[in-house]
């Protein structure tokens, strides 16, 4: 199935959502589809809505990546089959683009950090603001910075090409080169994207930054990413044997698709890498042609394939499904509570309602405690992290920089050295350490991602505790409060109406949002700490470290190294001894930045375990107040006459009817499949699939 029937199967799956989130939502004597609507459960109806929302905005996410000028905005036009994206403006700015559909593709949003709403310019302005100068390009090249566009998060354009209707959405990257939109990049939009283009020029393969950032974020990653598409551009520019060139890519690329068992998996490598001709694949379509021989057909039908592939599309509605199965069953709940209410006398009812009331307050005492294990958790792990960071600068990274000096032979020698001692000229200084700032810079990134990695095993017992307590406790309170109403109702629930989905814990897989992408297990229900932590909280740590020792302290930085080289230059050492030498002067400088972060440090632990603690307070009680709501209702209801509660009841009754023929539709949408109603806790308990589930050997 290819992107128009996924994307016309995603807005019927959308409008069924929505229909349903308004039939529970709040009652405000809004018709629905013929049915007076509205059962004052709005945490469900939100989280519903919100839900449907997303499934509208781009299902087929792809970000473009790689160096600058190296073929991205051409090969996005190719794809296209017009020239839609100007390649070069686009090579020429830092900023991160976005094309959505939209009708007017003649202005640029840009979304600015800390600003909700957007700036609108025309393209040509945008342009002519943002265009790179040949100033900028120079402080990128020496620095790796450019602060002019650091408050800038993205800007979005708009296209109405048929792709884009049908639910494709580009990004555009900047060049690796520019290290604030290069760290932009991997925090925001790669655990987002759905597929990720690495584009690659084959007359210049694997610069040092395409190697590095290619062996962090893809090689060590865990698991192993299966949406990476490499793609190796300007195939027919090469002067030498391009099967020589093909070898030397897939010796480079071969540890990506190697596990950590040593599993090679040789038959995923040749679905990802492809070898290509995208300035004659964009002449071809706009000439009407199909770009045979350039490699570009063969790639967009992976990549179609693997957007469209029925484990991805199966993984993305499943959050959705499993929570509207599971509104069937609180609405068919909340009906037998109605039913059996309406027999009991209305000062019976009252007491019974002052009994819920005082069991609530407890109950909302319960998350209370919820929050403070999660918190609990943040000060073990922020001691953890803290003391492994200090012991890892102080004595792993010195002494792993002996082994790593072999890297800078050939870009910093003895010659450069002498340069760095005599040169008075601060900016020709600069240019001349700038191969050695940045393979401090590479090693220090290097060596944090792997502490990255040995630092979440250290971690990984209490958050598999924490994992463990926070889905016991999120069923005791879902089971504590089906058993409030059930006394306020004096009813138990019919065998097979309440099952085993986990309300509080389906509702935070909805509104994890984008988070769910990156974490398989979010959405289904169970939110995994230790995902958590490694992608996102141990990943801000490292950020933090990196850009306070390079971002804003670079020329102290510089300027630490030509007083070392300058000292060990006058006494004669060789070029070896001065590198080793550096040790003296970098490391110190390491751990003094380090001490520096380590109150942001902890603070950015406390925020990421909070912020996940407010979450599920914020939802339990979303949840109480609902069934508050809820039990007030009835009690309202049991002051009218027989006839009236005859009415309600079959309001309800065709409310919970047309919510389960939504539902089976989606479930038939889904899975080709027919839902029963016997089937219903089944459907609202499934887990999501994993996607890293590795193809058949």
């Amino acid at each position: 199935m290819g992107f128009h029937e996924e994307q016309e199967k995603a807005l019927n799956i959308k409008k069924l959502a929505k229909t349903s989130a308004k039939l529970i939502g709040r009652r405000d004597r809004a018709v629905v589809e013929g049915i007076e609507a509205g059962l004052d459960m709005d945490t469900a109806s939100w989280a519903l809505k919100e839900e449907a929302e997303r499934l509208g905005d781009s299902m087929f996410r792809t970000l473009f990546m790689g160096t600058f000028k190296n073929g991205k905005s051409t090969t996005i036009n190719a794809i296209l089959g017009s020239e839609m994206l100007p390649a070069k403006a686009t090579a020429a700015t830092a900023v991160i683009s976005q094309v959505v559909y939209g009708n007017d593709s003649n202005h640029v949003k840009i979304f600015r950090t800390g600003k909700k709403e957007p700036e609108i310019l025309s393209l040509r302005e945008f342009f002519a603001k943002y265009q790179l100068t040949e100033e900028d390009e120079r402080i990128i090249e020496n620095t790796g910075e450019l602060d002019r566009f650091s408050d800038i998060e993205y800007v979005e354009m708009q296209s109405d090409l048929a792709l884009f209707k049908d639910g494709l959405q580009f990004i555009d990257s900047p060049g690796l080169e520019e290290a604030s939109a290069r760290t932009k990049t991997t925090d925001n939009f790669v655990p987002k994207a759905n597929a990720i283009i690495f584009l690659l020029d084959a007359t210049h393969l694997f610069s040092e930054k395409e190697k590095l950032y290619v062996k962090m974020h893809f090689e060590y990653a865990e698991p192993r990413p299966r949406n990476v598409f490499f793609l190796i551009n300007r195939i027919n520019q090469l002067t030498e044997d391009p099967e020589n060139v093909k070898k030397s890519a897939f010796a480079h690329l071969k540890p990506v698709f190697t596990d950590d068992d040593g599993y090679f998996d040789k038959a995923l490598m040749e679905k990802r890498v492809f070898f290509v001709n995208a300035y004659q694949a964009l002449q071809d379509r706009k000439a009407g042609r199909i770009p045979y021989n350039t490699g570009m057909v063969e790639f967009q039908d992976a990549l179609e394939e693997f957007l469209t592939s029925n484990d991805r599309i199966v993984a993305r509605y499943q959050p959705l499904l499993s929570n509207m199965a599971a509104d069937c069953i609180e609405v068919q709940k909340a009906n037998q509570h109605y039913e059996q209410a309406m027999k009991i006398p209305y000062k019976e009812l009252c007491d019974n309602y002052n009994t819920a009331e005082k069991e609530l307050k407890e109950l909302e005492k319960d998350l209370e405690k919820m929050r403070n294990v999660i918190m609990k958790t943040s000060d073990n792990v922020k001691l953890k992290i803290v003391s492994s960071l200090r012991q890892f600068v102080s004595t792993d990274m010195p002494t792993a920089w002996p082994d790593a000096l072999a890297a800078c032979d050939k870009k910093f020698g003895l010659i450069e050295m002498v340069k760095v001692a005599v040169t008075r000229d601060e900016k020709k200084r600069t240019e001349i350490l700038k191969p050695l700032v940045d393979f401090v810079n590479d090693f220090v990134e290097d060596q944090l991602r792997q502490w990255g990695k040995t630092v979440a095993i250290l971690i990984q017992d209490d958050l598999e505790d924490l994992k463990k307590e926070t889905e016991s406790q999120t069923q005791e309170f879902d089971i504590k409060l089906d058993k409030i109403v059930e006394k306020f109702t004096g009813i138990k629930a019919k065998p097979g109406a309440g099952g085993e989905a986990n309300k509080l814990q389906l509702a935070l897989s909805l509104i994890q949002g984008d988070f769910s992408v990156a974490v398989d297990n979010a959405a289904g229900g169970n939110f995994d700490w230790g995902e958590f932590a490694k992608k996102y909280m141990i990943q801000a740590v490292i950020n933090i470290v990196i850009a306070s020792m390079f971002t804003g302290g670079a020329a102290i930085f510089v300027a630490l190294l030509v007083e070392a080289i300058q000292i060990q230059v006058n006494a004669g050492k060789r070029r070896d001894k001065i590198l080793n030498g550096l040790a003296e002067s970098v490391f110190p400088r390491i751990r003094e930045t380090v001490e520096e972060q380590i109150p942001s440090i902890r603070e950015t632990i406390d925020k990421e375990f909070r912020e996940q603690g407010d979450r599920i307070c914020a939802v339990g009680l979303s949840l109480v107040a609902d069934k508050k709501k809820e039990m007030q209702s009835l009690l309202e209801q049991r002051k009218r006459s027989e006839s009236e509660s005859k009415e309600e009841m079959e309001r309800r009754n065709t409310i919970y009817e047309k919510l389960f023929r939504n539902t089976a539709e989606v479930y038939r949408l889904v899975y080709n499949q027919t839902l029963t109603k016997e089937h219903l806790d089944k459907a609202a308990t499934m887990t999501r699939k994993a996607e890293t589930s590795k193809e058949k050997r």
